[in-house]
């Protein structure tokens, strides 16, 4: 993996259920699927999934944060397959955020960062 792949900045490891919708082709064609979230930073996340997504792929990941719910539009950088059959590990970077909703990413990684270390 490229340095330029790597996400800069604080990263929490985690396992947070998140909803993941890959948008429509055609019409009601979209689809949204529940992810595990393992890896959160304020400029992507890597999470797990039932199926396969294609690098370059745009996908929606809805994260429950405190002060309500966030949807993220993203591009998925890379897909592999887990060690556990029937999973994917899929990394992407979030595209265009709004700087208040970077921000409250990057205070939850942050707050949640802090609790480990107490």
């Amino acid at each position: 993996m490229s340095d330029s792949e790597r996400r800069a900045g604080p990263r929490l490891k985690t396992l947070i259920t998140t909803e993941v919708t890959t948008p429509a082709r055609a019409p009601n064609d979209e689809t949204q699927l529940s992810a595990t979230c393992l890896d959160l930073s304020a400029t992507g996340m890597v999470f797990t999934l039932k199926r396969a997504l294609k690098p370059g792929s745009p996908v929606i990941a809805t994260l429950e944060l405190p002060g309500g719910s966030l949807n993220a539009y993203a591009t998925v950088l890379r897909c592999e397959p887990t060690k556990r059959a029937g999973r994917w590990k899929i990394a992407v970077k979030f595209d265009d955020l709004f700087a208040d909703d970077r921000q409250r990413i990057a205070e939850f990684v942050a707050v949640e960062s802090g609790k480990r270390l107490d």
